[in-house]
């Protein structure tokens, strides 16, 4: 949308990039090699799925086809995304106004879109309202996944609490999802941390997939003593 919108609207007035060889070549230095820690983070939510795996059709071929297909939307959607944004965006204003850009710099983007294409807040109120039927259904999903894994294991059982253990006609942990979506909620109306919060998880989400990593490799090194097809 925003690469059509200069043809839309003659005088959008859209930043010019610079795609020169020198400007493409990162610096290699500490900072850089740090930051790659984006590329854990752009994927991360995949091992979510793990208790679903098994209903999957033939999923020593299909699981790999998807996982594949995943790395390459999000590879996909990150370089137009942030092609996109850098024509929309002044830096030097993101960067003295870094706080309100990372809280809503998505619903900034779509008023833009809405500007060049004299529609006003119409991409705001449709972007809004699928962003809400995303971001529930990736929490269901983020929510239920582990409550399965954990509530599920016969060892954790007696040590968790029996109302969170009540599973409605298509076993799922009601309850246990309804606690996270409570704790959830406090913390989206607490709109004053949720810049903090944002920078936290950047820092915390690959730390937690680094423990993933270290549990694949130790299973992989004892991959005699479990019965896998994939």
């Amino acid at each position: 949308m925003m690469f059509a919108a200069p043809a839309i609207n003659p005088h959008a007035g859209c930043y010019s990039i610079n795609l020169n060889w020198k400007s493409l070549i990162p610096t290699f230095n500490l900072k850089y090699l740090t930051s790659l820690s984006i590329l854990v983070f752009a994927v991360g939510g995949c091992e979510k799925i793990s208790p679903y795996v098994n209903k999957v059709k033939n999923p020593s071929k299909n699981f790999p086809k998807a996982m594949m297909a995943l790395a390459i939307m999000v590879m996909i959607s990150a370089l137009l995304g942030t092609f996109a944004m850098a024509l929309m965006f002044n830096p030097k204003i993101v960067n003295n106004n870094l706080n309100e850009y990372i809280s809503n710099s998505t619903y900034m983007a779509f008023q833009r879109l809405g500007e060049h294409y004299h529609v006003g807040g119409l991409f705001i109120y449709i972007y809004s309202w699928c962003d809400v039927i995303g971001q529930f259904s990736t929490l269901v999903i983020s929510i239920d996944a582990p409550l399965r894994m954990l509530l599920g294991s016969k060892e954790t059982k007696n040590f968790i609490p029996k109302k969170l253990l009540k599973m409605n006609k298509h076993g799922t942990y009601i309850n246990g999802i309804w606690m996270v979506v409570i704790l959830s909620g406090g913390l989206i109306v607490a709109q004053a941390i949720m810049a903090q919060l944002v920078k936290l998880n950047l820092t915390t989400m690959p730390i937690r997939y680094l423990w993933v990593f270290a549990a694949y490799i130790a299973l992989r090194k004892q991959q005699k003593k479990f019965d896998t097809s994939y």
